[in-house]
């Protein structure tokens, strides 16, 4: 297990606008912010967001930092919230560090990413079986100051309904997966990522929270 970001505090939820699992707003004891994804997104979606976040980083996309946090019990038998206490039942969860004053990009921020990066986006969340990037859900973020994307939400990948027809219906950069699929040299280079990204799978999986492999009954496997 990778050392745990300990939580001090618990500020806030964020609204189904940003998410509908509308993850925690915490702090931890350094005084860094961390959106955590509560007990609600299951044991299953917690290990396919890890393991698809970290992926993603080694593949060469922007993630938030993501981190193993650590919320103390106590703190959440002491919560007044008793839906909070319903969707806090681990001790340990998936979090991703604050990118600070980003939001969700409209269409313009959208049409504004160059096409390298929605190809590798695109691409990704084929291999890895996600689904959940979709015109209406982008599950993106994006800093205006500095014009930078960010990608996050992970927990619905391993789809085992997954196709790609769904994918490159819908979504938010099919246009460009279908592109690179028709290019055989961008083809093998993806091939050739995909494979130096899994160099590093056993230790992504080797920092799984043991909480997690015991609470979780998935259907098929992850990978």
């Amino acid at each position: 297990l990778p050392m745990a970001v300990e939580i001090a505090e618990i500020t806030g939820r964020c609204g189904t606008e940003r998410g509908v699992l509308e993850p925690f707003i915490c702090i931890d004891e350094a005084g860094d912010k961390y959106y955590l994804k509560g007990s609600n997104c299951t044991a299953h979606g917690s290990i396919a967001e890890w393991l698809a976040t970290n992926l993603a980083k080694a593949f060469g996309l922007p993630v938030p930092s993501p981190a193993i946090a650590r919320v103390d019990p106590g703190m959440v038998d002491a919560m007044d919230d008793l839906k909070w206490q319903m969707d806090l039942k681990y001790e340990y969860y998936f979090a991703s560090a604050e990118v600070p004053f980003a939001q969700t990009p409209n269409r313009s921020e959208l049409n504004s990413v160059e096409e390298e990066l929605k190809t590798d986006i695109a691409v990704f969340d084929c291999w890895v079986n996600n689904l959940d990037r979709k015109s209406g859900n982008v599950n993106l973020l994006f800093e205006p100051g500095v014009s930078a994307l960010h990608v996050i939400d992970f927990n619905n990948a391993f789809d085992p309904d997954f196709s790609v027809a769904s994918l490159e219906e819908s979504h938010v950069f099919g246009d460009s997966l279908r592109a690179a699929a028709g290019d055989m040299f961008r083809r093998q280079s993806y091939q050739e990522r995909m494979e130096q990204t899994l160099e590093g799978l056993e230790r992504i999986i080797g920092q799984i929270p043991e909480e997690w492999i015991d609470s979780s009954t998935p259907e098929k496997g992850y990978i």
